[in-house]
């Protein structure tokens, strides 16, 4: 009973906070708690496994989202544009369901007929692994479009979650078992079927009678968004698989694992792509592009809040984070790890662009830049891995991500102002700036005594960086302590005072 009474009264202080600050709370928590479990998951495997065999489960994953690609066609988009514009909302679920499914029941069709063409898959037993991983994952989209289509920003980050634990779980006791390869993708469908029960629980809409509209609606925004993700699954893939092709499993295990290392760049704009979508969707159907303009001013600011200091704090401890976290295996990430940072700094801004644009309901603006970048990044992975190796596939994401950045910019300004906080913008850099000298001294001024000093070391320079940040920056800081204080988190009262 008082475990209920203390959950109901976290629950209300959770929903005093006004929308978007909440949800881009909710979505940040759950970033951060996800991609810790993600990280933490990643090193016990790395391990206990070497770059080989995780370079095997990249590869899994990688053919399961071109295949999902296709599975999915980009109705689950579709669905949440539409749905998310408040407007016959269980229709358009219906729709979405029917074409969703039929889409489903061709690919995997299509998969066992040709299943003698998964070379790769079938030599590692995983032909029939993949398409119990669709399965799960048809329910898991399902469950999440339609959540996020109406609004449900929290039941979404929830099933993300419980994927997450589910998932990492089922992975660490079949590692440890001895299960290796095996393991590591029974978890992956584990996960995808435990989200997938709380999304039909609380998350579902009622079916209802529909019409030839609501499937036309739904196929034209999703012809654009299924281009859209085919450029997307370029970007996710394509250097993955031309690694493995041109070098072996175990350069593609040591390349995932440093990207995985600079997705901590990305937590903000993650979490308020998620949160600010429904919202800037509706905005747009009423016409209210004000509100669309003043919204994302502020977005850009939070999303270089922790990618530029990460950039910086991984470009000087590099070498060492992925030396202690993952083995001296994984420590020639290194040599390429402050491209993909950079990258990284890139993409939180084309993040909310290209989450902007579709909320406008222009997906083809989309199309057309992650298109190009898609391709550029192809000529590139195929003309620089094979002379560069891994450095490369890390120039190429660079180089695609930024075209892909500045074309989207340009699209999404002929249809709003596009605004920029240039003061707040500027205390990040500068306080990004000010903790350069302190890591530099602790770098290369204390011996490398191990995992606890090069800790440590990202522990003081975080510490500068927001202490800087938050004397420059006042109401940056009163955001952040007002989202913790109405969510019920206790303050230190030094911070308070600070």
């Amino acid at each position: 009973m008082r475990g209920g009474v203390i959950w109901s009264g976290i629950l209300s202080r959770i929903m005093r906070v006004e929308p978007v600050r909440r949800q881009s709370g909710v979505a940040f928590g759950a970033t951060v708690l996800m991609t810790g479990i993600g990280f933490v998951s990643t090193m016990l495997f790395a391990h206990l496994l070497g770059p080989e065999v995780m370079g095997g489960y990249f590869l899994f994953l990688a053919y399961y989202g071109i295949v999902e690609l296709f599975g999915d066609g980009g109705i689950g988009g579709a669905a949440v544009k539409r749905m998310s514009e408040g407007r016959e909302q269980e229709e358009y679920f219906t729709a979405f369901l029917l074409l969703r499914v039929s889409l489903f029941i061709l690919v995997v069709l299509v998969i066992y007929f040709a299943r003698d063409f998964f070379v790769d898959l079938n030599e590692e037993g995983l032909l029939m692994p993949l398409i119990c991983a669709l399965s799960a994952g048809l329910l898991f989209s399902i469950g999440c479009n339609t959540a996020m289509g109406t609004g449900k920003v929290g039941i979404s980050k929830t099933g993300d979650i419980v994927n997450y634990l589910v998932k990492v779980a089922i992975q660490i006791a079949a590692v440890l078992l001895g299960y290796g390869l095996a393991g590591l993708v029974g978890g992956v469908i584990a996960g995808m079927l435990a989200g997938s029960l709380l999304y039909w629980r609380y998350g579902r809409l009622q079916l209802k009678r529909f019409d030839f509209r609501h499937i036309s609606s739904l196929a034209a925004f999703s012809f654009w968004i299924f281009l859209t993700a085919s450029g997307n699954i370029i970007f996710s893939y394509t250097d993955v698989i031309v690694i493995g092709y041109f070098l072996g499993n175990t350069e593609v295990g040591i390349y995932r694992v440093a990207y995985q290392l600079t997705s901590a760049a990305t937590f903000t704009a993650v979490a308020l792509q998620i949160a600010l979508f429904p919202r800037i969707s509706r905005w747009a159907a009423d016409g209210e592009l004000r509100s669309v303009e003043r919204v994302l001013k502020r977005a850009f600011s939070y999303a270089l809040f922790l990618a530029l200091p990460v950039c910086i704090g991984g470009t000087l401890l590099g070498d060492r984070l992925l030396y202690y976290l993952y083995g001296a295996s994984f420590s020639g990430g290194a040599a390429f790890l402050p491209l993909l940072l950079l990258s990284q700094v890139v993409n939180v801004s084309l993040l909310l662009i290209s989450m902007g644009i579709s909320a406008l309901n222009r997906p083809d603006f989309n199309f057309r830049a992650t298109g190009a970048a898609a391709t550029a990044n192809l000529l590139l992975n195929i003309a620089l891995i094979p002379a560069l190796g891994m450095i490369g596939a890390a120039f190429a994401t660079l180089v695609s991500i930024s075209l892909n950045a500045l074309l989207s910019y340009r699209y999404i300004s002929g249809i709003i102002r596009v605004h920029f906080d240039v003061r707040a913008i500027r205390n990040i850099i500068v306080s990004a700036i000010a903790m350069i000298p302190p890591l530099v001294i602790l770098r290369y001024g204390v011996p490398d005594a191990g995992a606890v000093i090069t800790l440590c070391t990202v522990a003081i320079g975080a510490a500068i960086y927001l202490a800087i940040l938050f004397r420059l920056d006042r109401k940056m800081k009163d955001d952040l302590l007002m989202i913790f204080r109405q969510l019920g988190v206790p303050i230190p009262l030094f911070i308070e005072r600070f």
